[in-house]
Parts: C-alpha cells; structure tokens; sequence
C-alpha cells in the first residue's frame, strides 16, 4: 500500500510554463500532481529554467499520468 503512494517522477523541464501546463493537464484528467524545483524539493516558482522542474504524481496514477503526457506530446507534434 505504501509504494502505491510513494511519488513517482513523470515529467521533468527547465520550462516554468511547460511544466505548468503538464500540471493543468493531469489535474484536469483526475491525477493528483505536485510540481517541484528539481534543486530544493520545494513548490516551483518562477526562475527555475535553469535548474529543472519535476511533476511528480503517486505511484497508483504514474502510468497513467505518463500515458497522457505522452499523449499529449504526440498531440502537439501531430499538429506542427
């Protein structure tokens, strides 16, 4: 029960608004999401392209989460 809620790193950046619209993302679809500053494991805020953004989302919802962000990105390539 305890690895089903471990954090699980699905997405990592150095963009803010990458990571940001990822988030919106999986929150919309049901996934409990947190963002954080890859330097010190804190909230993201706004800075941080250098340093690199996580989402992390807990293990039960990380094959999901991965499925969508992938999706996603599939998506985005699609239309370019």
């Amino acid at each position: 029960m305890e690895e089903e809620n471990s954090p699980v790193v699905v997405y990592q950046t150095g963009q803010y608004a990458v990571a940001a619209m990822m988030k919106s993302l999986l929150d919309s679809s049901g996934i409990m999401c947190r963002m954080l500053d890859s330097s010190s494991n804190t909230t993201a805020g706004y800075g941080t392209d250098a340093i690199g953004i996580r989402l992390m989302v807990p293990h039960s919802q990380a094959k999901e989460a991965g499925d969508i962000i992938a999706q996603h990105i599939k998506d985005l390539h699609a239309k370019s």
